[in-house]
């Protein structure tokens, strides 16, 4: 009720701003305009924007989205150079591709929406992305859709869990699908408390894009981080690194604990 009330101000504003360029008079009915066709167009479409910005060959993002998609018959048109409208031949495709997430082109992260009706282009925000995360080093008996869902909730709001109790100690005891705040560090996991008894338990990350070891955000490598500025010289030594790195000196390269998949 807050949120419509701050609305209705600002368009006020906005019109008294318009001044003799608007009265109200100016205004244009198109009730029964929109044929029914065109709205069963928009309930098959979702768009899409590449979160890191990179100039791309349209036609290769079609034909390596057509692919991953197994998809052929789905119709993309670019809207603008970062966004991209996907118009499927019926909503069990379009249901999905959205499963299935996150997607990305050249290790470059599309994040996806389902169209809203009566919603202009410029008023999406891509700022959010669902991944599904799986949770490492759950004792057998801690197992359930409950604890897996509680224990997701601390990288963000979690819409969908699967859970595996059959699952060897070494692998995945489940995972839950979470919507992750793009421009916030990931989280590398958390602790688990049963019976007065905690536990670190991992997370990683399935489809991982471009990401950034020293910082923790989709994106960037750490070679280009902004945020913790990269340093050769710790190449000459091991250590520690954010997130589920360490630093082998001998291969002078970086060497993931925690993985995506």
């Amino acid at each position: 009720m807050e949120e419509d009330e701050v609305s209705e101000a600002r368009l006020a504003a906005l019109c008294s701003k318009l001044g003799t360029l608007w009265s109200g008079s100016d205004l244009a009915v198109i009730d029964g305009a929109v044929s029914n066709e065109r709205l069963q167009e928009c309930r098959l479409t979702m768009l899409g924007q590449l979160f890191s910005n990179p100039t791309i060959n349209f036609q290769a993002f079609q034909s390596t989205m057509k692919k991953a998609w197994r998809v052929d018959s789905v119709n993309i048109t670019q809207e603008d150079q970062r966004t991209f409208a996907f118009t499927f031949k019926t909503e069990l495709e379009l249901k999905r591709v959205l499963e299935a997430g996150a997607w990305s082109f050249s290790n470059n992260l599309v994040v996806l929406k389902t169209y809203i009706p009566d919603v202009p282009l410029p008023n999406y925000e891509f700022t959010h992305c669902d991944f599904w995360v799986q949770v490492h080093g759950l004792p057998l008996n801690w197992t359930s859709e409950e604890s897996i869902r509680r224990i997701t909730a601390a990288a963000r709001c979690v819409s969908d869990v699967r859970t595996d109790p059959k699952a060897s100690p070494n692998f995945s005891n489940g995972k839950a699908k979470v919507k992750i705040d793009l421009a916030a560090p990931l989280k590398p996991g958390t602790i688990a408390s049963q019976g007065g008894r905690k536990l670190w338990v991992d997370f990683r990350y399935e489809r991982l894009p471009h990401f950034c070891y020293a910082c923790g955000r989709i994106g960037h490598y750490a070679k280009f981080c902004e945020v913790k500025h990269y340093d050769e010289n710790r190449l000459e030594t091991d250590e520690p690194g954010c997130f589920g790195l360490w630093l082998r000196a001998e291969s002078r390269e970086w060497s993931p604990l925690w993985k995506s998949f």
